[in-house]
This record gives C-alpha cells, structure tokens and sequence, in this order.
C-alpha cells in the first residue's frame, strides 16, 4: 500500500536526520525540510524546492559540496538559482506534480537534467550526486554518447527499472551509518545509478516502485538527476 509523501510530511521532517542511511549532510538537510515554506510562504502559488548537489564520494567525514552549480526551471530561464559552498539551493519552481530543471554543473562535472517529484519533498530532501567522465570511468565503461541516471529515492527502496538499454545497474548505500556510501551491482539502494543508458529518444519510463512510471529525461553525454518517493506500510 502507498502512502502519498505530504501525508508524511511532518513525519518525514522530524526523521530527516535519522534512519539507516541519512544524506551527507543529515543535520542541514533536516534543517532544510523543517524549514521549507508552503503556499505561504517566499514561492505564493508555487512551490519551494530546496536539496543538495553534492560530489559523488562526497560523506559526513569529509563532506564535498559542489559549489556554483546552477539550477534553472526547464523552460522558465528567469527562475534559476546556483548552488551554495555547501551545495545547497533553494528555487521556486511551478506547483506541478513534477518539476524537471536544466543543471549547469561547474568544472568537469556532467552538466544533465534534475527531474524532482513534488511528494517526494516530503521525504528526505533531495541530496543529489555529480560525477565527472572520470570518475564515472573508474565505476564503468563509461561512453559519452550515451545517458546516465542517478536516482535518489527519497522514502523507501526498491528494485528499480528502466525501459531502455543500459549498462549494469549500480546501488550506492550507507547502511553501516558511516557517513560513507558503498556502490555496489544491483538496482535497490538509496541511490540507483544506471549507466550508459540509450539516448534514442529524449524520455524513458524509470520503474520497479509504488509511485511510478516515471517519465524522465535522458540526453548524451549527461546526467540525469532524479528523486522519487514512496513507502511500503
């Protein structure tokens, strides 16, 4: 049975800094969910999206937020936000089921696409991932002609899927509570990475969870972010 994520809401935001495998950053990120306004509040009608882009060996012990990445509405070049030293952003984006933003990421780091669905705001706030072509190549074959997906999910976990080629699935945990993710073969984990994706059309359905399908974007070359959530009861 699913739950929708603003149910969960208070919930969520007095748990955000606890479980088996918190966000690099748990204490800001729980700071980030307690605080997030409503319809009231900076965004009126819209809705306020708050998250992370942090580096991908990025842990509480040595923390790498990816600074100056900027995060701009897909489409609405006028509502944009670049990231803080800490990784953090804050951006009113359009009060729709799912929010879809075009990420600049600075230096080497993929630039791609961040798709955010709105209950899933109402878990963990999204603590995205960047990579470079490097490191990516040090996890797999990595080919710039093809896509690459990064998902966060936000509640639970679960085997996830995705209706085009792709390389072998990777599943990024922390289940010691380390402070430190371990990535290893497989398609359930806090993060699911999918490599090499096929790039024939500009959509793919991502799968395998209580909320989906999922329609997302998937380009060369980038890096799909994507944060999606639900829970089993």
């Amino acid at each position: 049975m699913r739950l929708a994520g603003f149910a969960l809401l208070c919930c969520a935001t007095a748990c955000a800094g606890c479980g088996d495998d918190n966000p690099a950053t748990p204490d800001a990120m729980a700071d980030a969910a307690t605080d997030a306004p409503g319809d009231a509040g900076p965004c009126g009608a819209d809705r306020f999206v708050t998250g992370e882009l942090v580096d991908f060996d990025s842990s509480t012990t040595q923390f790498m937020g990816v600074f100056n990445a900027r995060f701009t509405v897909e489409g609405m070049p006028a509502r944009t936000a670049t990231t803080a030293p800490n990784g953090r952003f804050q951006i009113c984006a359009p009060a729709t089921s799912a929010m879809t933003f075009d990420v600049d990421a600075p230096a080497d780091y993929l630039d791609g696409k961040a798709y955010i669905e709105a209950e899933a705001l109402g878990g963990r706030p999204p603590s995205f991932r960047a990579y470079t072509a490097l490191r990516g190549s040090m996890l797999y074959a990595f080919d710039a002609n093809r896509g690459h997906v990064l998902v966060f999910l936000a509640g639970d976990r679960s085997g996830l899927t995705l209706d085009r080629a792709h390389g072998a699935p990777l599943s990024g945990n922390d289940d010691d509570n380390d402070g430190a993710f371990t990535w290893t073969a497989g398609n359930a984990g806090r993060y699911v990475l999918f490599p090499n994706v096929d790039v024939s059309s500009p959509t793919i359905t991502l799968g395998g969870d209580l909320s989906g399908p999922h329609t997302i974007p998937v380009a060369a070359g980038k890096l799909t972010l994507v944060s999606i959530f639900f829970v089993f009861l």
